[in-house]
């Protein structure tokens, strides 16, 4: 049962409130340079902080280091194909650097102060979910991918890699990072292409280097770019039937794709094996599996389908993107990668709010009934050939500014509810009553 609040339900329902009073977290990070190199110096850095600082405020100042960076990249590069100055890659690069320190920082200021909550988890998780989509347009534009399918891949990798660690973390009901992960060497490594970038420029990494293929390859990749509608769209043409001519920004977008082909499938894989070797710890949380008896015995196909929404959303954009007549991720690049962005980010807090509820997560929101009704609104007119004739820019705008507002009322929303629940402060740290009786 959920009270009603401002515009709408609550987000948090009675049976969650008690779950959320109680929550414990759970979470492990196996990277080496976490481990021996990162936590050694965050234990150093923590003691600078004052203890009257709340954790939720280090983690606010963290994103706006990412915002900075993200704001002087749209300004020089506001179709991200423009080359910035130098110093912005560099910046770029420290900011970068500075969030990962900070959002490290917040959990050890958390446990220093006595304030960890399931407030403080959710805030610091929202904004990771934020962060990827300001990280993977700042990289577009730092990579000169420009308007192109390449920046809306970078940014649909960060999305789902950080979804689908969320979904395995609401399963397994514990936080597991890798050897290697996005949020210690991934961001390292990003740092470090800010770097390189201010050493050699943007224009590095539109040079183009000769890939080698075997004749059979060659020709069998060029007839299938031959037939393809979107060839101009995808990759540069086959070269004498010998080989291709590539970007150095190519090797950047692989060493993105690679990790994100291995890790998303990994995160399948855990959950299914957890719910096949817990099958009786799932059977007694019917909540988590929804109302009809058919899921509680097929969990793992329930957990799929809580997959579904941001798949065929996800569907819809690229199709959207590729056969719409009007090119509108080349007029409309951040527009475009926002709209996503920003629908990612809210099934991810949906999702996250779920688990710290203990309860079913439901993805289809009302929010999104819109991107349904768009996607058969124009599968429509593509069949009949009028797709040409919908002003796209409208119906974008539509799109985001529903989102957009119903991703400001979360916030506050959420926020609000929290810190009723737990009888905390969001951005600072309340005084315990005991100390409060003293001073007067």
């Amino acid at each position: 049962k959920k009270k009603k609040m401002f515009l709408g339900e609550s987000y948090v329902s009675e049976q969650g409130a008690e779950k959320i009073k109680s929550y414990k977290y759970s979470g492990e990070d196996r990277s080496l340079i976490y481990k021996y190199v990162l936590t050694p110096m965050n234990n150093y850095l923590i003691d600078f902080f004052p203890m009257n600082m709340a954790p939720n405020l280090i983690t606010l100042i963290g994103v706006f280091c990412s915002i900075a960076a993200y704001c002087l990249y749209w300004y020089y590069c506001p179709t991200m194909q423009e080359e910035a100055p130098g110093w912005v890659s560099l910046f770029f690069s420290v900011m970068l650097f500075i969030y990962q320190t900070l959002d490290n920082l917040d959990g050890k200021q958390a446990r220093r102060t006595g304030n960890s909550t399931a407030l403080g988890l959710l805030f610091d998780h929202g904004i990771d979910a934020l962060n990827a989509t300001l990280i993977g347009m700042s990289l577009s534009s730092q990579f000169c991918f420009g308007p192109t399918w390449k920046s809306f891949t970078i940014v649909m990798l960060f999305g789902w890699g950080f979804y689908l660690n969320t979904w395995e973390h609401y399963y397994i009901e514990k936080m597991i990072l890798p050897v290697v992960n996005g949020p210690t060497e991934g961001l390292l490594v990003s740092s470090l292409f800010g770097v390189v970038t201010f050493l050699f420029g943007q224009s590095f990494w539109l040079n183009k280097f000769f890939l080698p293929l075997s004749v059979s390859v060659a020709s069998k990749l060029d007839l299938i770019l031959s037939i393809s509608p979107f060839h101009e769209k995808l990759v540069p043409q086959v070269e004498a039937h010998s080989g291709i001519y590539l970007e150095y920004h190519y090797i950047a977008l692989v060493f993105f794709f690679i990790p994100a082909a291995v890790t998303l499938p990994t995160n399948m894989y855990t959950v299914y094996t957890y719910i096949f070797n817990n099958a009786e710890k799932f059977a007694n949380k019917p909540k988590k599996h929804g109302k009809l008896t058919w899921w509680h015995s097929h969990p793992f196909l329930h957990a799929l389908a809580n997959l579904f929404v941001l798949f065929c959303i996800s569907l819809f954009y690229v199709w959207w993107i590729l056969v719409n007549p009007n090119q509108l991720l080349a007029t409309y690049p951040r527009l475009v990668l926002w709209t996503f962005g920003l629908v990612f980010w809210k099934l991810c807090v949906h999702l996250m709010l779920a688990h710290l509820c203990d309860e079913e997560y439901h993805p289809f929101r009302r929010t999104f009934v819109p991107f349904f009704f768009c996607a058969m609104h124009f599968a429509l007119h593509s069949w009949h050939g009028t797709l040409r004739d919908i002003d796209n820019f409208y119906v974008l705008i539509e799109l985001f500014v529903v989102v957009f507002v119903s991703s400001v009322h979360m916030v506050f929303g959420v926020v609000s509810e929290l810190c009723a629940i737990l009888d905390v402060n969001c951005l600072t740290i309340k005084a315990k009553k005991s100390e409060t009786n003293k001073n007067k």
